[in-house]
């Protein structure tokens, strides 16, 4: 490795890491300042609270990492401009895709680090905060409501249910939504053996007008096909963005499943979000390495937040249109990308991109 290039990493590593360091005591002073009350009153130990934070950044890790790369970029490009390293190094001979390459690497290796952020360490840190928040949530006086279960079926029909008694094997107040106009209610159903036994069961139907009306009722019944196990109705619902990258790689390609837009929306998100520090790389550089006595360093970094924050939105937008079936997920997720990719290739490729001014 070159000297220019080890005294460039070097800038760039120790500014980044100064960076998210900033960031994580800003983050954590800002989200003390709103739960302390909490904390206190529950009674909280330094400790849990800490890692509670770690696990904070563990999953806004991509945002911070983006936001880091970002002004890392701008502080140290801008410095050496200012101290006219920059002009003595193309003097040299080096052309800017030379000097923007420990710029890329420095984008890969983030990148990497945000995938293997989403398959190792967010899912379990998502779970740690949500029962961090359950055990340290606000004592009310009111008594806590059940939540439901709800279950998506291998025939792609769905069920929801109060509680699933794992002695007995029996699940408890059920709705079997068989399809759009079949619906079973059921008090109890046992699945401890086969055919599946129902009692107290009503089955509505939807009318001409759009109504849901009682067809049929028995006071027992076999349901030989609700294809309903003991280890389905135990199993926990893991939300989509607690998943491993893995996991919903292998999800996505199941053949019956309801949820496959929302799996397929989600995989799509996770691995376009971790590309950002290389768009990063890929758009700002031409900005900053240009030879000029007045470089509007102010402008450049407030529409490079500006933007970026439009383009979080922007996803986040796009992700919800494909977790409600709008449009199909590879297509919302990556046609935003696309714009944004050909405009930023388009001025690297442009040789009067980086010119005097």
């Amino acid at each position: 490795m070159k000297i220019w290039e080890r005294h460039l990493f070097s800038r760039l590593f120790k500014t980044l890491a100064f960076i998210l360091a900033a960031l994580f005591c800003v983050y954590v002073l800002i989200d003390l300042s709103i739960h302390s009350v909490r904390f206190l009153a529950s009674k909280a130990g330094i400790l849990e609270i800490f890692f509670y934070y770690i696990h904070s950044f563990s999953r806004h890790l991509d945002l911070f990492l983006s936001l880091a790369y970002l002004l890392t970029i701008l502080r140290v490009l801008t410095d050496l401009s200012q101290h006219s390293e920059l002009i003595a190094l193309q003097m040299a001979g080096l052309s800017k895709r030379t000097l923007s390459t420990p710029l890329f690497l420095t984008a890969l290796s983030l990148t990497l680090l945000s995938y293997a952020n989403a398959q190792w360490l967010a899912p379990e840190a998502l779970e740690s905060i949500d029962t961090f928040r359950v055990e340290h949530a606000k004592r009310n006086k009111t008594a806590l409501r059940e939540h439901v279960n709800a279950l998506t079926l291998d025939d792609g029909s769905e069920i929801v249910y109060q509680t699933f008694d794992s002695q007995t094997k029996t699940v408890f107040d059920l709705y079997w939504m068989r399809n759009k106009n079949k619906l079973w209610h059921m008090k109890t159903l046992e699945i401890g053996q086969h055919p599946l036994i129902g009692t107290h069961i009503d089955c509505f139907q939807r009318n001409e007008s759009g109504q849901l009306e009682l067809i049929e009722s028995h006071p027992e019944l076999p349901i030989a096909d609700l294809p309903l196990s003991e280890a389905s109705a135990l199993q926990k619902f893991i939300s989509f963005e607690n998943r491993p990258l893995a996991t919903l790689f292998v999800q996505s390609f199941q053949k019956r499943s309801a949820d496959k837009s929302a799996i397929r929306a989600h995989l799509h998100y996770k691995l376009s979000l971790a590309l950002l520090p290389l768009l990063i790389a890929l758009s700002l550089p031409p900005f900053l390495l240009g030879f000029s006595r007045t470089l509007p360093v102010f402008m450049i970094a407030s529409a490079s937040l500006f933007l970026l924050i439009a383009f979080l939105t922007l996803l986040d937008g796009m992700l919800i249109l494909a977790e409600n079936k709008v449009l199909p997920p590879a297509f919302s997720i990556w046609i935003l990308w696309i714009v944004c990719f050909i405009p930023a290739l388009r001025r690297w490729i442009d040789k009067k991109s980086v010119r005097v001014i």
